[in-house]
């Protein structure tokens, strides 16, 4: 893993950093390498439970490194575009809760990275969206799948085809993001999430995380029978009956 993405892991909680502050974190085929290998350790990472990303700098990322793709060819456009791919697609299907922590930009194929996030969180003057189309491109990261399921066919489709960005307010208005918060404290609102998201037990956030990546592609009847069985697999959990006696003893105890 290169000096690019920084990845350390405290607890239950692995933190991946893009760490090229000096071109606002921008996406190069070495840092996109890097973020692939640091996706693919954590597969075998057992012990992690969650997964923070955040950029170095002020900035999460500017997006795809546009002066390497001026010098690339188009065959080597598209391995660009397909390592980033593989490597979100991947992210998306970690079986841990991943959370965007964003400050300043994160636009292009730095937002692309933030939507295969479970949830995202930002700062309040952050600048998100697509501009892919004012320099002559798409949203080939995965945007054009991605943020449609957040915001549907016709808000994408107006987005993506003006290249406009959202403030944080708006993004949280369309649902992109969960929660906007003050200025230089993406990180700990990260972290202040992950501490709520531990009253649950792992495995239920795990086979939550399974069941919506299961219909997000699905019909309503294949989406919610994946939801039906993973609930049944739930039920097969040693801690579940503990997990439903501590429900009702809290909530006698608020009686």
């Amino acid at each position: 893993m290169s000096s690019s993405v920084l990845f350390e892991i405290r607890d239950d909680v692995a933190y991946v950093t893009l760490s090229r502050p000096e071109a606002r974190n921008a996406m190069n085929r070495e840092l996109l390498a890097s973020l692939s290998q640091a996706v693919e350790r954590l597969r075998s990472e057992v012990c992690v439970s969650f997964l923070v990303i955040q950029g170095a700098g002020g900035h999460f990322s500017g997006g795809a490194d546009l002066r390497e793709l001026s010098g690339s060819s188009p065959e080597q456009v598209r391995e660009i575009a397909q390592l980033a791919v593989h490597t979100f697609n991947a992210l998306e299907q970690l079986p841990v809760v991943s959370i965007a922590a964003i400050e300043g930009y994160a636009v292009g194929g730095g937002m692309e990275l933030a939507e295969a996030c479970s949830l995202r969180v930002c700062a309040e003057d952050s600048r998100l969206g697509h501009p892919e189309v004012l320099v002559g491109a798409v949203a080939g990261f995965g945007g054009t799948t991605r943020l449609m399921r957040s915001v549907g066919r016709s808000r994408a489709t107006e987005l993506l085809l003006t290249g406009r960005l959202q403030s944080a307010g708006e993004a949280l208005d369309l649902g992109i993001v969960a929660r906007v918060v003050p200025t230089g404290t993406a990180l700990s609102a990260a972290e202040a999430m992950i501490a709520e998201l531990r009253r649950a037990p792992r495995y239920a956030l795990r086979y939550t995380l399974s069941a919506i990546q299961a219909a997000a592609d699905a019909s309503i009847d294949a989406g919610t029978r994946a939801g039906a069985a993973y609930f049944g697999l739930a039920a097969t959990e040693p801690e579940f009956r503990e997990a439903v006696e501590r429900f009702f003893s809290r909530r006698g105890a608020k009686a």
